[in-house]
């Protein structure tokens, strides 16, 4: 009975109490919700447009910021709802229009079609969802020093801070840097507490087995569990996206410094955190992987036996670009083409065109560990990194992408752009390659090499 009771002069009393929040929140303002956003809107403009040079904005691409970050240069027009816009993948500037509205909350929004802003979120063959990038903005806060955003569609967060110079000199400085970092590892001490962690400049990911806590508020540090966090490069190092907290302590940008081949920052309490940086133990110059090489890859049978197979005779050579490198031998009818990743020091295996036949595009893709799976995303590779323990051989390994777990390689056939598919009663691909063997792989006789283990020197 008394809960009842207490019920019913609950329901008596409820009304005053709303009653009286309302005429607290009334004598509070003097104007209502909505000219209170229209207001934020319009600072939220005049701050925009502030920035004489305009913005660098740290973009992140994908869910989790698994295709890495970008340098994005915005200028926004003081006098109409305009964006000039490039990045450091597509320089050339693209003008739009730009909105800022409410939604939950006030948004900044590129709604109106940008060849740059709408780069990431523009699907292709390759990546039906493009890089699953944003162009819609929830603002969290922005003032003439920052601008702080988050994703709609990723939830990540990306800061703007003002442009110094030009956009030409800050995309060439920016070159410039990233010639001379190239550091896979770091180690260094803020008082009594070490830090070390690795650095993958490709993905722009660190990650530490010591800290744990690190990019946390919970300086705990005896965990074995790794914790990663994303950075975004700048002209003199890099910015983290979230702080690296040591001891309470927030460490929030690097700078590197070349001829000592450290990175250092300055702390929330002022305390300097400095680390020895160094390269990959597997990392190789560019120039080391000219010769000629043996193939070995791994074929599994009905019954999982693996065996090693063999493409011999093979030949890696320089390009005239000086940038890649061309494996020969495979096929006369083409080359493979390989890049070179600075960071880790090995040549790199991504897909690309061969060449055409009856009507088709012939393309190469990745094959998964399992041979079950071919990718032809962008981000999908291979990585041929020196064998510390042998020089003399190269050991293929997948290059860390987070969506597929590259293998091998497999010849494919496109029309209009448009994968050809095998089904249960037709498979082109098997009777496109059985009627021009030509394209097969010389020595495996076949259209994929699974399982791709190493190249050995001659």
């Amino acid at each position: 009975m008394s809960k009842i009771k207490f019920l019913v002069a609950s329901l008596f009393v409820l009304p005053l109490l709303f009653s009286s929040c309302n005429d607290d929140f009334e004598n509070k303002f003097d104007n209502t919700s909505t000219e209170r956003m229209d207001a934020y809107l319009q600072q939220t403009r005049n701050v925009l447009a502030s920035a004489t040079n305009g913005w660098v904005m740290d973009y992140y691409a994908g869910t989790n910021r698994a295709y890495g970050s970008y340098a994005f240069i915005l200028k926004f027009s003081p006098d109409e709802m305009k964006v000039t816009a490039s990045c450091e993948k597509k320089q050339e500037e693209s003008t739009s229009l730009y909105t800022l509205t409410t939604d939950a909350g006030p948004v900044l929004s590129f709604d109106s079609y940008n060849e740059v802003l709408h780069l990431m979120a523009t699907p292709s063959a390759e990546a039906y969802q493009g890089k699953q990038g944003d162009f819609e903005f929830i603002i969290m806060s922005a003032t003439p020093e920052k601008v702080l955003l988050k994703g709609k569609r990723t939830g990540s967060l990306m800061q703007m801070v003002p442009l110094e110079g030009t956009p030409a000199q800050y995309y060439a400085d920016l070159e410039t840097l990233k010639d001379k970092m190239i550091i896979g590892s770091a180690e260094g001490t803020v008082g009594d507490v070490a830090v070390s962690f690795t650095i993958d400049l490709d993905a722009c990911t660190i990650s530490s087995k010591q800290v744990h806590g690190a990019w946390t508020e919970n300086a705990i540090f005896n965990s074995a569990e790794a914790v990663k966090t994303s950075f975004a490069f700048t002209t003199t190092g890099f910015r983290m996206y979230e702080d690296l907290v040591v001891n309470g302590e927030k460490f929030s940008a690097f700078t590197f410094d070349e001829a000592t081949q450290k990175i250092t920052s300055v702390g929330s309490n002022g305390n300097t955190l400095q680390m020895e940086c160094s390269k990959p133990f597997n990392w190789s110059p560019f120039e080391d992987f000219e010769g000629t090489y043996d193939l070995e890859y791994i074929v599994t049978d009905e019954n999982d036996v693996e065996t090693p197979k063999y493409v011999t005779n093979l030949t890696l050579v320089m390009d005239e670009d000086g940038e890649h490198y061309l494996l020969k031998g495979l096929n006369d009818n083409f080359d493979v083409v390989m890049g070179y990743s600075r960071s880790k020091g090995g040549l790199t295996i991504n897909k690309q065109d061969l060449g055409e036949a009856a009507g088709y595009t012939i393309r190469l893709c990745l094959l998964d560990n399992k041979d079950s799976y071919l990718s032809w995303a962008e981000e999908s590779g291979l990585v041929l990194c020196v064998d510390p323990l042998n020089p003399n051989e190269f050991l293929f390994s997948s290059n860390g992408s987070e969506d597929f777990t590259s293998a091998g390689i497999i010849m494919w056939l496109f029309k209009d752009g448009e994968a050809v598919h095998n089904t249960s009663t037709s498979s082109p691909i098997f009777d496109f390659f059985n009627s021009h063997q030509n394209w097969l792989f010389k020595d495996a006789s076949n259209y994929l090499l699974p399982k791709m283990q190493k190249l050995i020197r001659k």
